[in-house]
């Protein structure tokens, strides 16, 4: 029997197993599970922010364009996955985490206070490069926009700062 995270023969590359990211809590769940796992994770959002003063409370993320009918299909390409797990980083990066106004990196809300301790207007932090997805953003807004300057190296969102940094990894 193979084993599924064996190299692929020829390429030196690890397999994984297919995991679709939460748009809510950025973890990757399997294609079987994500649809289960969503229902629970927007429970738990809501006794969160229903915990939280009035003000501090936020509306969970949408769900990425596509969600369902990618849990419907039988078969899921890699190609599939890679698309929508990118707009879900997105959704979770941008939605369910907080940018720091200084140096515009994203935090889980519980993390942001002890960032601010060290991120300050006077002594931010160096800002993240953009990610490759948030490249490719601004270049479609470039060509439907012409003779506008090109954002493309620059970015008010960081790359992975929410996934690995903001959950204090």
């Amino acid at each position: 029997m193979e084993n599924p995270m064996a190299t692929n023969k020829g390429f030196g590359q690890i397999k994984r197993p297919k995991s679709l990211v939460c748009y809510i809590c950025g973890r990757e769940y399997g294609t079987k599970s994500l649809g289960i796992h969503i229902k629970n994770c927007l429970k738990k959002w809501d006794i969160e922010q229903s915990q939280k003063p009035k003000r501090e409370r936020r509306a969970p993320p949408d769900p990425p364009r596509g969600l369902i009918e990618l849990l419907e299909k039988d078969e899921i390409s890699f190609e599939d996955i890679e698309r929508y797990n990118g707009k879900a980083f997105d959704k979770y990066n941008e939605e369910a985490l907080v940018m720091c106004e200084f140096c515009n990196r994203t935090f889980l809300p519980e993390r942001m206070p002890g960032h601010r301790k060290t991120c300050t207007k006077e002594k931010p932090f160096k800002p993240l490069p953009p990610r490759a997805s948030q490249l490719m953003n601004a270049g479609e807004q470039d060509d439907r926009v012409s003779n506008a300057p090109s954002n493309a190296g620059r970015s008010n969102r960081p790359s992975g700062a929410g996934m690995a940094g903001g959950r204090g990894a």
